[in-house]
């Protein structure tokens, strides 16, 4: 299986680790998974070309607003649990994107980045 991740937490910087255990999960299961860390403030923008949006446990009350941004760029947006950013809560989030991308992401194709897109796409102020 192949896939986009991108992982949102509020700056990025949580989001980071956990995209860095879910590429190395991801490769030690033979999976051709990219995973991206992201930010709220960016997530209309950085969720262009990804299959999979997985929110932070943290972030549960702008999932509908996540959902609603990811569904307008192809994607599925899942709330992740609270342990999720820990090592041990990797796996159930790679299992989660998995399983997302199985029932409802589009067919993937290779990724080309997340550089040179246009500056903008914040949500809306809850």
């Amino acid at each position: 299986m192949t896939g986009r991740i991108l992982v949102v937490c509020g700056s990025g910087a949580s989001s980071t680790f956990l995209a860095q255990r879910l590429r190395t999960l991801a490769e030690a299961d033979g999976l051709e998974i990219e995973a991206v860390a992201g930010s709220l403030a960016q997530v209309r923008i950085d969720a262009a070309g990804m299959d999979v949006v997985l929110l932070g446990a943290h972030l549960a009350d702008r999932l509908e607003a996540v959902r609603a941004a990811a569904a307008d760029e192809g994607a599925t947006a899942v709330l992740l649990d609270a342990d999720a950013s820990r090592p041990e809560g990797a796996r159930a989030a790679l299992d989660r994107a998995l399983a997302a991308m199985r029932t409802g992401a589009r067919s993937l194709r290779r990724p080309s980045g997340l550089h040179g897109r246009p500056a903008g796409g914040s949500l809306p102020a809850p």
